[in-house]
């Protein structure tokens, strides 16, 4: 077949014609908008909120879950929590489990907030009847926001730990008659009146007080490339609610540690994760 040698303007204009009509319909056809949407949904899930543990933001993160579940917020007791910041003191992630009703049911929740710079953040939650968790976490007579509000006054900084990230666990659970001391390593302190003091010993007496236990645990990571960040635990600080202690005996001291005491030795660890071709690991010191 044989090409012509120069191309008539009929030819050229029907073909402009075409391409202008095929880009028309391209554009005007619902199908871009369809495929950008889908690839461009809403994430249901997310959620920005300043990441440094503010007493703002812990309102704003209760708000939140209080409004997105739908539940009574007056009925809401809180059942533990887990915490990691990092070594800026910014949130990495919340899981908060407390118990609240619904609808006139009772249920129990489980939310996880994880902060991500570049997307904002996503908030998780999910709930069950309460009689599928018969042997669950103790209730404690405390709200989740109580508990979100002593978080912001736990900045790490406040109890000797900069500059590590830091992993944080509350929960309640019932004394009797016990005595804490200072352990090296382990600093003791008194959150109380929204002020964190060192202790040497603190003593609750009775059978009934509600004691909020804090325990804030400083971590030493290594980057290992290709896997998670390997950490070690270092000092352990555990921080009393006093507020729920009106009858405990206290015995103020410092609560620093010299730092060569706390210093662990080296630790030799192995990251493993699986891939298509099989499992790979990797060896890491720290």
């Amino acid at each position: 077949m044989k090409l012509p040698e120069k191309i008539s303007p009929v030819i050229m204009l029907g073909s402009i014609v075409i391409v202008v009509g095929i880009v028309s319909l391209l554009v005007l056809s619902p199908v871009p908008s369809i495929v950008y949407g889908f690839f461009h949904q809403p994430d249901p899930h997310a959620i920005c909120l300043y990441p440094p543990v503010e007493e703002t933001t812990m309102n704003a993160f209760w708000n939140t879950i209080a409004n997105r579940s739908g539940i009574d917020p007056g009925s809401a007791q809180f059942g533990s929590m887990q915490v990691r910041l990092n070594p800026d003191e910014t949130i990495e992630e919340i899981q908060l489990s407390f118990y609240a009703t619904k609808n006139g049911e009772d249920r129990r929740y489980q939310t996880d907030l994880r902060y991500d710079p570049e997307h904002c953040g996503a908030l998780y939650i999910s709930s069950d009847p309460t009689a599928r968790y018969p042997g669950s976490t103790p209730r404690s007579s405390r709200s989740p926001i109580e508990i979100l509000r002593e978080l912001s006054l736990l900045r790490p900084s406040v109890v000797g730990i900069t500059d590590k990230p830091v992993r944080i666990s509350a929960e309640t659970q019932r004394e009797i008659n016990a005595t804490y001391d200072r352990m090296p390593c382990e600093g003791l302190f008194l959150l109380r009146n929204g002020s964190v003091t060192p202790e040497s010993r603190i003593m609750v007496h009775g059978t009934q007080e509600e004691v909020t236990h804090w325990n804030i645990l400083s971590e030493h990571c290594v980057p290992v490339p290709g896997y998670e960040p390997a950490c070690i635990s270092e000092k352990n600080i555990l921080v009393l609610s006093g507020q729920q202690i009106p009858g405990a005996e206290f015995v103020t001291g410092t609560g620093n540690v010299p730092e060569e005491i706390c210093t662990a030795g080296p630790v030799v660890g192995q990251s493993c994760k699986s891939t298509i071709w099989g499992e790979s690991c990797m060896n890491w010191t720290a």
